[in-house]
C-alpha cells in the first residue's frame, strides 16, 4: 500500500486513502476460503481448477432452524452445508444471522468462519495431490473415476470425525490468516474471529467440540487427513483420535 504524509493530504485525499486501506484490510481478512484451506494443508491437497465445488450464498430458510432460546448451535444444515453428491457448498444467511445474535458476534465474521468450515469438508472430499490433479487436468476422463473413489472414502468417514477435521482446519485457517496479516486492523479483526470461533465451539454439540485438539500440531492433522484420503486409516473417530495424539 502506498505511503502518505497525512498532514499534507487534503480532506478528499484522506477519505480516498481510508477507503483504499479498508479495501486492503478486507482483502487480507476475507481471503478466498479455498486458497486458505489449501495453504493450511501445505498444498499437499488442492482443488482441481476446473472441478471446484459450487458455492451458493442462500437467503432461503435452511433445512434446520435455530431456536432463539437454544443453547446448542450446530453448523451443518443450520448455518451451512456441504453436499458431496453435488460437490456443492451452501451458506445460509438466515441461520448465520440467528446464530450471530445468540453468540453476539458480527454476522459477516461468522459467515466467513462457516465458509471455511464447509470448504474444509470439500477439501477432505475432493482435494487431490498435485500429481493426481495434474493427471485429471490432462485427461478429463479420469475425473469420474477419481471422484467416485474420493466419494467412497469421504462417505465412509464418521460424522463426528468429519466435523472435528473441518473444525480444526477452520481454526488453523484463522490462525494462518492472522499470521500472514500485515495490518494491525486486520490482526484485530482476526483476533475477534478466533474468539467467535471459540465461543461458537462452546455452544456446539459434542461431535463439533475440538477443545482438546487445538494444541495438536497442524502437521499431525494434515498427516491424519492424508492417511484417511489414501484409505490407510479407517474413518472411525477413535482410530483417528489414537493417531492424532500418538
Amino acid at each position: 500500500m502506498r505511503r502518505v504524509d497525512w498532514d499534507k493530504m487534503t480532506k478528499e485525499e484522506k477519505v480516498e486513502w481510508m477507503i483504499e486501506r479498508g479495501i486492503y484490510i478486507f482483502a487480507e481478512v476475507l481471503r478466498p476460503p479455498y486458497q486458505v484451506i489449501e495453504k493450511v494443508v501445505n498444498y499437499e491437497y488442492e482443488f482441481v481448477i476446473s472441478k471446484f465445488p459450487k458455492e451458493v450464498i442462500s437467503d432461503e430458510t435452511p433445512p434446520k432452524e435455530l431456536d432463539e432460546r437454544t443453547d446448542i448451535i450446530p453448523i451443518d444444515e443450520y448455518l451451512g452445508l456441504y453436499e458431496p453428491e453435488k460437490t456443492k457448498i451452501t451458506i445460509f444467511n438466515s441461520g448465520i444471522e440467528d446464530a450471530s445474535k445468540l453468540i453476539k458476534c458480527n454476522s459477516e465474521y461468522l459467515k466467513y468462519i462457516i465458509r471455511l468450515h464447509e470448504w474444509s469438508h470439500a477439501l477432505v472430499h475432493i482435494g487431490f495431490s498435485k500429481n493426481k490433479g495434474l493427471a485429471i487436468l490432462k485427461d478429463n476422463n479420469l475425473w469420474d473415476k477419481e471422484l467416485a473413489e474420493a466419494t467412497k472414502i469421504y462417505t465412509s468417514i464418521e460424522d463426528r470425525l468429519h466435523e472435528h477435521i473441518a473444525q480444526l482446519l477452520t481454526y488453523h485457517s484463522l490462525i494462518l490468516i492472522r499470521q500472514d496479516a500485515k495490518y494491525e486492523e486486520s490482526r484485530e479483526i482476526l483476533n475477534n474471529m478466533i474468539k467467535n470461533f471459540l465461543e461458537l465451539n462452546k455452544r456446539q454439540p459434542p461431535h463439533y467440540r475440538v477443545d482438546e485438539y487445538l494444541d495438536v500440531p497442524r502437521s499431525r492433522i494434515i498427516q491424519s487427513i492424508s492417511l484417511l484420503k489414501k484409505g490407510w486409516l479407517k474413518g472411525v473417530f477413535n482410530a483417528w483420535k489414537t493417531v492424532i495424539k500418538w
